[in-house]
């Protein structure tokens, strides 16, 4: 459980030091961009149920990879691949090429080689696009926010008190997270034509919060934004 731990930490400060999340390659040839595979996502979710300890549940998880994959594969362009030579190993090479996609800047993103593992599997299977997924997440139990709601308001009493009525602070934990990293890659090129992040206070296993954001990252890049991807309007997803 603890590499995981530190696996969502890592990706956390990656992801708040980044000023810009969307990136769209100057040569992506968008109308061609249909037909694309999806790798299985990586995803990790957490419960706080004592303090602001996070403690990650593995059957949480893989309820967020499931939902994330079939939103997703709803789209008749997007098909998921069906299996993996090993898990452990295709976990471990997505987390490492997100890792450099979110290092590298945005003006050199293009210049980012694909990990050969990925163009193998596109060429398998006949296909030239292919989408990468990273999701981690957290939730709080009811009496978990009752308590630390009740602890922030104490605090902004009590500074209240300490300064004569003259300031107030009551900073308030976040109830939940759920923050989705996408990337597109194009074998042909060997290079990353797409990449877009959703990252919100938001509950990561409510299906019509979890579709909005796939939306979201999606927004602006199809040229007709009711055929290519995801539709614009959540209640699709509710069939």
């Amino acid at each position: 459980m603890k590499p995981h731990f530190i696996t969502f930490i890592v990706l956390s400060c990656i992801v708040t030091s980044c000023a810009q999340t969307r990136y769209i390659a100057q040569d992506a040839n968008i109308p061609e961009i249909n037909d694309i595979l999806l790798f299985e996502p990586y995803t990790e979710i957490g419960l706080i149920s004592h303090g602001d300890d996070i403690e990650l549940i593995d059957s949480l998880a893989e309820t967020a990879k499931n939902n994330l994959t079939s939103f997703l594969c709803i789209n008749s362009n997007i098909t998921r691949v069906t299996e993996y030579a090993n898990d452990t190993l295709a976990n471990q090479y997505l987390l490492n090429f997100f890792k450099q996609v979110e290092r590298t800047p945005k003006n050199t993103l293009n210049t980012l080689q694909i990990p050969t593992v990925y163009d193998s599997i596109l060429t398998a299977n006949n296909k030239r696009y292919g989408m990468l997924v990273c999701a981690y997440g957290f939730s709080r139990t009811k009496q978990n926010r009752i308590s630390q709601n009740a602890k922030a308001i104490g605090i902004g009493v009590a500074t209240a008190i300490l300064t004569l009525g003259m300031g107030y602070v009551a900073i308030y934990p976040e109830n939940s997270k759920s923050h989705i990293d996408i990337v597109i890659i194009d074998a042909e090129n060997d290079n990353v034509i797409f990449q877009n992040i959703s990252d919100r206070e938001s509950e990561p296993l409510e299906d019509v919060k979890v579709c909005d954001q796939l939306a979201d990252i999606f927004r602006g890049f199809a040229p007709n934004e009711q055929t290519l991807f995801l539709p614009r309007k959540v209640e699709t997803f509710q069939e």
